[in-house]
């Protein structure tokens, strides 16, 4: 009966990891260097201060293109595990990252301009600098067209503990993570 109970228990712990595995480190100071091939670049990194909208707390992220241009994001966990971002232009979340992995499991940004979908829990991903294992892959499809300097099509891969890792449109890699620190 005790060994019963102890693998019920032990087979509790490994499913809540699943869905509590971080794919998006948001700590201050994390940052992470992506290379684009053909020699452009661009960096992200977890800045000091929060920026609290509507009384929540969000993380701000900088990101440093190497043509000169810095944008600033807003991330944070929402109170189911939900990695999300807002949108300042219009004061709303969307979901980055959903908490439950779950292939096949799709959704749309609030403005519905964007649909993302879970493709794969467990791909391999090779770039020029390394090889990911175990990797999260969201497909992000532009459904009106309205972002005219974006792809229409990215797959997004995430790994456990290191955060996104690189991006495919349909014809190969578009850019990939050089090196990374983590706090």
């Amino acid at each position: 009966m005790k060994i019963l109970f102890l693998i019920q228990i032990l087979s509790l712990i490994t499913v809540s990891s699943i869905y509590s595995q971080d794919y998006y480190p948001l700590e201050v100071g994390n940052n992470w260097n992506f290379k684009i091939p053909g020699g452009d670049s661009y960096s992200t990194q977890v800045l000091e201060d929060f920026y609290n909208y509507h009384g929540r707390k969000y993380y701000q992220v900088e990101v440093k293109y190497s043509w000169g241009t810095t944008e600033i994001n807003y991330k944070r966990k929402d109170k189911d595990g939900n990695e999300v971002y807002l949108n300042t232009k219009t004061g709303t979340e969307s979901i980055n990252i959903p908490s439950k992995l779950v292939e096949d499991y799709s959704w749309f940004s609030k403005d519905k301009s964007w649909k993302y979908k879970i493709i794969e829990l467990n791909q391999i991903l090779k770039t020029p600098v390394k090889t990911y294992e175990n990797c999260l892959v969201i497909k992000a499809e532009q459904i009106n067209y309205q972002d005219l300097n974006k792809f229409q099509v990215y797959y997004n891969y995430y790994v456990a503990g290191i955060g996104f890792v690189g991006s495919k449109d349909e014809y190969g890699l578009i850019s990939y993570l050089s090196s990374y620190e983590l706090n």
